[in-house]
């Protein structure tokens, strides 16, 4: 996982220009609106929370602020986006008691075997580390009996995703770190494997191939005109997973 470390310590100044209503390109509306989804989802829910995956913190803090939950355990492998995860939530949320972790997630899972969690954030993660099966098992672990699990998750049925898939197999010299896609029906049949419920999917997004590159600004307009508007059709999906009481 060093190597993926690095990817991120790289990325890490630029990549909360994501969240930025500035930021007009397709993949910024989409991570925008994985956003909303997310703070959407966890309202309603009590803690203690489990982020997994981190980046900067906009997502976290957003959801910290919906839920209203109060303590915190926040891991990310990349020390740089867990830095500026850090200020963020030191800025945005500083009533929060938070536990921070720098670690590969399975490790991280592994180290807090004995302890639940009453949501836990799995989001912008599962394409860059796969072995879905395994996430899901350790996820299940450590989520509460009531608890939630938000997933998050390009998903192979949409024909968008499915081609940029094969182009990155085909020529994975071309691009800087590989990704791993799935289809939305066989996590959802791995979650129910691995004991969760699946209480909700939220699907949007276009997601027309490489479309940053082809069409710019264009394509920025097409996601915030129409991302929403695919609940059935999107290449993108926030997928709820509750443990049975």
């Amino acid at each position: 996982m060093e190597h993926l470390s690095r990817y991120f310590d790289r990325a890490a100044e630029s990549y909360g220009s994501l969240y930025d209503p500035r930021t007009a390109t397709g993949t910024a509306e989409l991570f925008r609106i994985r956003l909303e989804v997310a703070a959407e989802l966890a309202r309603g829910k009590s803690g203690p929370l489990l982020e997994c995956a981190s980046g900067t913190g906009e997502v976290t803090e957003a959801v910290l602020r919906a839920s209203g939950i109060g303590r915190a355990v926040v891991n990310d492998l990349s020390p740089a986006m867990l830095a500026h995860c850090r200020r963020r939530l030191d800025r945005g949320v500083p009533a929060v008691q938070v536990e921070w972790h720098e670690r590969d997630v399975f490790e991280f899972l592994d180290c807090l075997r004995g302890r639940e969690f009453g949501l836990v954030l799995c989001l912008g993660l599962l394409a860059h580390v796969g072995r879905a099966e395994a996430l899901l098992a350790s996820l299940r672990r450590v989520t509460a009996p009531g608890g939630a699990v938000l997933l998050q998750a390009s998903v192979l049925e949409h024909p968008g995703v499915r081609l940029v898939d094969r182009v990155v197999r085909a020529w994975p010299g071309r691009f800087p770190h590989r990704v791993v896609q799935y289809r939305l029906g066989d996590l959802m049949r791995l979650a129910e494997r691995s004991g969760f419920a699946v209480t909700r999917v939220r699907r949007y997004g276009v997601c027309l191939p490489f479309a940053d590159r082809w069409a710019g600004r264009l394509n920025s307009y097409i996601e915030r005109s129409l991302a929403r508007r695919l609940p059935r059709l999107g290449g993108e999906a926030v997928i709820e997973l509750r443990r049975p009481a």
